[in-house]
């Protein structure tokens, strides 16, 4: 497959009611995230704990997940309060050390999203952002760093505190998996 064609099926977009969603993988955006904000900085991880922003809560299961944060398009980290404007996107950035299983060269990972308000009401659900790729898979290195991005475009009727955004990344060959949620709230 051509770098163009796998690039245009990683990068897409789902709108559902007021939310859109975004996925990316691969070494472009760890590298673009670190040089526009120089304070993201790799922790030392002596007890191999991830280092986690933002709120998110994380939990892991044979997968060494070195850092956590949320970003904003500009590359700059979301304030520490997770308040963003309406429109403007939020990154969920997962950095992998390892533990997908590889196969002749190749990671089989699945991602998904949830988004609901604090009521409860379901914005988006993504199901599977990867089973275009259950046959071929990804290169291992591109499997390494994960980013989930989300955009409300619009305020949903009747109020709303804020926003919980549930994620999962798992292994489809194997037994890794990377769940967690986050909180977010628009200005």
């Amino acid at each position: 497959m051509k770098k163009g064609q796998l690039t245009a099926l990683i990068i897409f977009a789902i709108v559902f009611t007021s939310c859109e969603f975004k996925c990316n993988i691969g070494k472009d955006t760890e590298k673009k995230d670190q040089q526009k904000d120089s304070t993201i900085q790799k922790p030392s991880n002596k007890n191999n704990s991830p280092q986690t922003l933002n709120g998110i809560e994380l939990s892991t299961n044979e997968v060494q997940v070195n850092r956590a944060f949320l970003s904003l398009e500009s590359g700059n980290l979301v304030p520490s309060d997770n308040t963003v404007a309406l429109g403007e996107k939020i990154s969920l950035v997962i950095n992998i050390d390892n533990g997908w299983k590889e196969i002749d060269g190749k990671s089989f990972i699945g991602a998904s999203e949830k988004i609901t308000t604090d009521n409860g009401t379901t914005l988006l659900d993504t199901g599977d952002m990867f089973a275009a790729y259950d046959q071929t898979g990804l290169d291992p290195t591109d499997a390494k760093v994960i980013t989930l991005k989300a955009i409300i475009t619009s305020k949903p009727s009747g109020p709303v505190e804020y926003y919980v955004v549930n994620f999962r990344v798992w292994d489809k060959k194997g037994n890794g998996e990377i769940t967690g949620k986050y909180k977010f709230y628009i200005k």
